[in-house]
């Protein structure tokens, strides 16, 4: 049974019981064999390795076709998976198959605890992972489940503090999540004046990297 600890309660039709999914969609190919799945990451600076290492599908047919789909596992359970539209036809961009949990594709590491940087989506996620530990709240709402599982993390992990990197438009968001974890953990928000969010690094190298960034800071705290 999937740990409901790790899963997001957002507002649904009373009737409507949310369930997490027991497969990716049936048309769903790994991205990096697909040529427009593989045109679409490559777009937005992904690597091969990347893309597997994230177990990253695409679907060119069925109810999710034209979307980049991202699984989200728990345990090595999956317990949602989103939609990322790769068309720009899609003013919501993303849709999501399940409850919403905290995404955390790469657990911290044990045996060297470092700072855990909070982002909004998997793409800012991608970005931050090629340096520091990083999850996504999938929004800039974060529920009072992820805040719960985000301290779960601290305590499991040892995370000595956190950072907190969402679009340069939700700094006020931001530092309300910030008065949320500081009590249990040291956490600084993260202000970019350069770039929209973390993933608009994923094109870039050193010096310019999301990593590169967050050495530089000089956190609000």
């Amino acid at each position: 049974m999937v740990d409901q600890w790790w899963l997001l309660q957002y507002p649904r039709p009373m009737l409507k019981r949310v369930v997490s999914p027991q497969t990716l969609p049936p048309e769903a190919v790994p991205a990096w064999v697909h040529p427009q799945g593989r045109a679409y990451l490559r777009e937005r600076g992904l690597t091969k390795d990347e893309s597997e290492r994230y177990d990253l599908h695409f679907c060119d047919g069925g109810a999710w076709s034209q979307r980049l789909i991202i699984p989200m596992y728990v345990h090595d359970t999956l317990v949602a998976f989103q939609g990322r539209d790769v068309t720009g036809s899609d003013p919501g961009r993303y849709k999501t198959e399940g409850p919403r949990p905290l995404y955390c594709p790469v657990p911290p590491d044990t045996h060297a605890p470092t700072p855990l940087v909070v982002v909004e989506g998997p793409f800012d996620a991608f970005a931050v992972l090629r340096t520091h530990t990083a999850v996504a709240t999938l929004g800039i709402y974060p529920s009072t489940t992820q805040v719960e599982t985000v301290i779960g993390l601290v305590a499991t992990y040892r995370i000595p503090a956190i950072y907190i990197w969402f679009d340069n438009t939700a700094t006020g968001e931001a530092c309300t999540l910030q008065l949320q974890l500081t009590p249990h953990v040291p956490t600084f928000v993260l202000i970019d004046e350069h770039r929209k969010d973390p993933g608009e690094y994923l094109c870039l190298t050193p010096p310019d990297d999301a990593g590169s960034v967050i050495s530089r800071q000089h956190f609000l705290q």
